[in-house]
């Protein structure tokens, strides 16, 4: 089963998914370590996410996120649907030749 998140990440292979849906505490303990950073500093009590498109949110993790926050407010599945595609907010956070920025460009309408 593939989820794919705004960004174009496999939400299926994402560790705060799989240690949500598996309730592992060694895996959130360590998901929060790799997804802490000076702005933001996650517990593993911070570790539970069904993926971003889903009702229920990691608030630490998903609320600066910039690019959930403009594809829900566009209405979109993925970025690559955007007519901006690919803008700023996706090559900080996407760069070119990384996993999920291939699977965003593959998605894009008008490449097809």
């Amino acid at each position: 089963m593939e989820q794919i998140a705004y960004c174009g990440i496999d939400c299926m292979k994402c560790p705060a998914l799989k240690a949500t849906l598996d309730n592992d505490d060694v895996l959130r303990e360590k998901v929060a370590k790799m997804f802490s950073n000076g702005r933001v500093i996650l517990r593993k009590e911070d570790i539970n996410c069904y993926g971003c498109h889903s009702d229920y949110r990691l608030t630490k993790l998903c609320l600066p996120c910039r690019i959930r926050a403009c594809a829900e407010m566009k209405e979109l599945n993925t970025c690559a649907e955007c007519d901006n595609y690919p803008c700023p907010k996706v090559n900080e956070f996407c760069p070119i030749g990384s996993e999920h920025r291939d699977r965003l460009d593959g998605m894009v309408p008008w490449r097809h």
